[in-house]
């Protein structure tokens, strides 16, 4: 478990599906996909970062004050199926009652310094669709540098695809 003085990480587990599920029903904290999950597809998508946790040791993480209340999640995922290889990305998503206190900031920092220091990882990418400023703003307030060298268009959808803009965050950002 990872602790800031105002936030509690910990590795999701399957007991974490109905705060999970609520997340991803929110319109509001599912403004960037298509649409919102149905429980269904939200246990499709947590089953897969469970996998992810038993193959890599690592995946998102469930973020909660230290009362217990349920924020959202951030967090680390292997990646090979973007156009970008194999890589290492963070991400994170909160329910609206979470935003605007930097938690995200917060949050993903505590990640990124466990990710280069402890996991020992060298290199760790993040990457929002160019209209989404609040990712943005969170991946700038983090000191991430901008690779316009690695954006990426993943195909299908609408008729241009879904656009990623590409961040950087190296171990030398993040030392405690």
């Amino acid at each position: 478990m990872l602790k800031t003085s105002r936030l509690c990480l910990r590795y999701l587990t399957i007991d974490d599906l109905e705060d999970f599920a609520r997340l991803h029903a929110d319109p509001l904290s599912m403004r960037d996909y298509p649409a919102p999950l149905s429980k269904d597809e939200s246990l499709r998508k947590l089953k897969g970062y469970l996998t992810a946790k038993k193959k890599f040791g690592f995946t998102r993480q469930h973020v909660s004050t230290p009362e217990g209340e349920f924020l959202g999640y951030t967090g680390l995922m292997r990646q090979t199926a973007y156009p970008i290889k194999d890589h290492v990305e963070i991400g994170w998503r909160y329910l609206p009652k979470a935003w605007g206190q930097g938690i995200a900031t917060e949050a993903a920092k505590t990640v990124l310094c466990d990710a280069f220091q402890n996991i020992g990882l060298n290199q760790v990418l993040a990457y929002t669709a160019p209209e989404n400023l609040a990712s943005q703003a969170v991946m700038m307030r983090l000191g991430l540098v901008r690779r316009t060298d690695l954006d990426f268009t993943i195909e299908g959808g609408d008729e241009d695809g879904w656009r990623g803009s590409v961040w950087e965050a190296r171990p030398e950002q993040f030392k405690e």
